[in-house]
């Protein structure tokens, strides 16, 4: 599974609030930046560097000025082969929850 397939099937099972794109800028690799499309917080994963079957993800706080400070890191999430569902819907029902 890759940052693209990842990011469409949260965009896809969130609800019309929800956004999702990938990103660089965050972190030195793709990111996925998943936002609520009137909230000031946004869930940016990324693929572990030391073994890509894990998705790490930090959710961070964007202040008006365009700062940013994380509320909540080292979020990890095992994605288990290319059918493994159930953990995407769990970062769904997290980014639900959290955004």
């Amino acid at each position: 599974m890759n940052i693209y397939q990842i990011s469409s099937y949260i965009y896809s099972n969130t609800g019309s609030a929800i956004d999702t794109e990938v990103v660089d800028g965050i972190c030195p690799d793709d990111t996925i930046e998943v936002s609520n499309r009137d909230g000031k917080q946004f869930l940016a994963l990324g693929f572990d560097p030391t073994d890509d079957s894990f998705l790490l993800g930090t959710l961070w706080y964007r202040y008006e000025n365009g700062d940013k400070e994380a509320v909540e890191e080292d979020l990890c999430w095992h994605i288990d082969g290319e059918e493994d569902y159930d953990t995407l819907d769990e970062i769904c029902e997290y980014a639900r929850k959290e955004l």
